[in-house]
């Protein structure tokens, strides 16, 4: 008997162990490539947090029937994936979101023309420092997929970090185009003066054997 009982007792113990080490192997799914994108651009560090998390799947939760990617309601900010056969595991939604960089366009805060990058511009909002997440099963098969962020990020008018690496870019090509102007007019002038000084010559040459 006294077996028995510290056998179920090594049983729970070795089950909530499991659980508890899926359960950080699943976070650092989501958290591992939120972290890359961020840490490219020097911004702080997310955390999980379990409250977040919950309010992702029970929204999920509401859209297993139609596995549509509708906003939710509510204070914190969102992404939404939509995972299909193949594609439809924690790092593949990230890695959607954040594919989304090469159209975002810093120094004017927008979007490439006919492009979306809202999801790219949350993963990275410097001041969204916690995240929680959500993958469940639709009725179609796919996946729903979500993350939640507070505080919430993509807020109008502002802009997700400060975009020192850009604007400075920006400035070379600026400083590189006035240095293209100025050697484009002293070339330009050369070449004035020059065909000045062979007209001068010419002239010269035709007075010279006038008289």
């Amino acid at each position: 008997m006294g077996f028995s009982k510290v056998a179920f007792s090594l049983a729970i113990v070795s089950a909530i162990c499991l659980s508890t080490i899926h359960l950080a192997q699943a976070q650092n799914e989501y958290l591992g490539p939120h972290n890359a994108a961020r840490a490219a651009l020097g911004l702080p560090r997310m955390s999980w947090n379990q409250n977040l998390a919950n309010f992702a799947q029970r929204y999920a939760s509401q859209r297993v029937r139609d596995c549509r990617p509708i906003p939710p309601p509510g204070p914190y900010g969102w992404n939404i994936y939509i995972g299909t056969r193949g594609r439809d595991t924690p790092s593949a939604a990230v890695a959607s979101w954040v594919s989304e960089k090469q159209y975002y366009r810093c120094p004017s805060n927008t979007c490439a023309a006919g492009r979306t990058c809202s999801h790219y511009t949350q993963v990275v909002w410097s001041t969204s420092t916690q995240l929680g997440c959500a993958r469940m099963r639709c009725n179609n098969g796919n996946y729903f997929i979500m993350c939640s962020y507070n505080p919430r990020g993509n807020l109008p008018g502002q802009r997700p970090y400060r975009c020192v690496r850009e604007e400075a870019m920006e400035a070379v090509r600026g400083a590189m185009g006035e240095l293209v102007e100025v050697a484009v007019e002293e070339a330009m002038e050369g070449t004035v003066e020059m065909a000045e000084a062979e007209a001068a010559d010419v002239e010269e040459d035709v007075i010279a054997r006038v008289v």
